[in-house]
């Protein structure tokens, strides 16, 4: 099995983003392979190939309540991804997330009300994100899920990560939003 480049893994997640986030993923990169400079989860595999999917429109609840919905997402870490975080979002947070221990950096677009999970190093589908982005339209506010990456495991993410981001919004965020309602 033939290692990864990690620095060209961590260029192409760092094209996909703007300034000043380009940092904040180098920096996150940077530590995780420090901690863990040999990550076996995420090196190369010859099934490793440009994946994405979505956007998968999630309905989280019915009227024009964009603000309500990003904020109790922001509120509540296990609303965008599966971990046991109850802690607020914010740009650079690192998490870790569930069953494996895989990390990510979270980055926050509060003008557009999008969150991004950004694998990290360690993480089985590095290099690559999921941007979570709430929306309304005349009658709903939904959460537009889409994942892009180029790391092992490309038809399990694909496949699974539509229904894994269906079942946390629905089982985290909905019940949060209902709340605020």
């Amino acid at each position: 099995m033939q290692a990864r480049d990690f620095e060209a893994s961590i260029s192409y997640l760092k094209q996909a983003f703007p300034e000043p986030w380009n940092s904040v993923i180098e920096r996150a990169c940077q530590e995780n392979l420090q901690q863990n400079p040999q990550p076996k989860r995420s090196k190369f595999m010859a099934y490793s190939k440009l994946h994405k999917y979505g956007p998968c429109e999630i309905k989280i609840c019915e009227g024009k309540f964009k603000e309500i919905v990003f904020a109790a997402m922001l509120k509540d870490a296990a609303c965008s991804a599966p971990t046991l975080s109850h802690t607020a979002i914010y740009t650079g947070k690192t998490e870790a997330l569930l069953p494996f221990q895989d990390k990510i950096v979270r980055l926050v677009n509060d003008t557009e009300f999008v969150i991004y999970n950004v694998t990290l190093p360690e993480h089985i589908l590095f290099p690559g994100f999921v941007k979570l982005a709430v929306c309304e339209n005349d009658t709903n506010t939904f959460v537009a899920v889409s994942g892009e990456g180029i790391g092992n495991w490309a038809r399990f993410n694909t496949f699974l990560g539509p229904p894994l981001f269906r079942r946390i919004l629905t089982k985290r965020l909905i019940p949060a939003v209902q709340k605020s309602l």
